[in-house]
């Protein structure tokens, strides 16, 4: 029964490697999807599974989660042996294929027992992954912000300019998220420790030891028709947009979504704990 997780775990670790060339222990939501694909999981599955691992929508999956939830499937998902409820006779659920188990057949394992042979290792794969850090769990990403006029957001320890053509330390900020600030808050460190803020004037600065309403920033994506997940925009406590003009000048003056407010945000690194 080992071998055959082994054997899956091992499939997966393949493909990994085949999709992540960075190694950075992590997959994009794209990369997840693309993945997910190679291993001949259809895109619904995948579609659900990535909403169900990446609830606080950092758009990001740690590769622990990936490899856990191709097991998931692999074992047969909503089909599990353990997991026979129908629902009411009436209910449409019924009628969907895959809880009638018309899909072809997954390879079978029992999960129940398997928890009790790995019941001293911190998840499926700890052994088979050698080359892949362990993380407890994901707090939080470096990231770098590209604004409309080609340039990286940059910190000067007090000033925020978007000005800067190459990336290095100044122009690398920590994104994190906690539960309290709702859904979508994020909040911006620098790498002077400072968090970005929003004055009651709307201007931007980095000059905050601690986490508060003025630094705790809406991150979304803009309904604009564009595709990439990469583009954020941030909306602040005055309900205005973090925005950046042709020169580098950094504000949240802007009350509605344009160019100027759409930022190009590529994860660099992830924090563990």
């Amino acid at each position: 029964m080992l071998n055959k997780v082994q054997e899956l775990t091992k499939e997966a670790e393949n493909v990994y490697y085949q999709v992540d060339t960075e190694r950075n222990g992590f997959l994009r939501r794209k990369e997840f999807k693309k993945a997910m694909k190679k291993l001949g999981i259809n895109k619904y599955e995948a579609k659900h599974m990535l909403i169900f691992v990446d609830q606080e929508r950092l758009k990001v999956v740690s590769i622990k989660n990936y490899v856990n939830s191709y097991l998931f499937i692999q074992s047969g998902g909503l089909n599990h042996i353990n997991t026979d409820y129908q629902g009411p006779i009436t209910s449409v659920v019924d009628q969907r294929t895959h809880m009638n188990n018309t899909e072809p057949e997954r390879i079978p394992f029992d999960m129940s027992q398997l928890s009790k042979q790995l019941s001293n290792i911190s998840f499926l794969t700890q052994n088979v992954f050698q080359s892949i850090p362990r993380p407890k769990n994901i707090v939080g990403y470096y990231q770098t912000m590209q604004a409309a006029n080609g340039m990286y957001l940059c910190s000067e320890n007090g000033r925020l300019i978007a000005n800067r053509p190459v990336i290095g330390p100044w122009e690398k900020f920590f994104l994190h998220h906690d539960s309290s600030w709702g859904v979508d808050g994020r909040a911006l460190k620098t790498v002077w420790n400072k968090y970005i803020c929003c004055e009651i004037d709307n201007t931007a600065v980095d000059n905050r030891t601690a986490v508060g309403p003025w630094e705790i920033f809406k991150q979304s994506i803009p309904d604009d028709g564009g595709q990439s997940m990469e583009r954020n925009v941030y909306k602040s406590w005055t309900g205005r947009y973090l925005t950046s003009d042709t020169t580098g000048n950094v504000s949240f003056g802007a009350t509605s979504i344009g160019t100027n407010e759409i930022w190009i945000c590529k994860v660099v690194s992830a924090v563990y704990i």
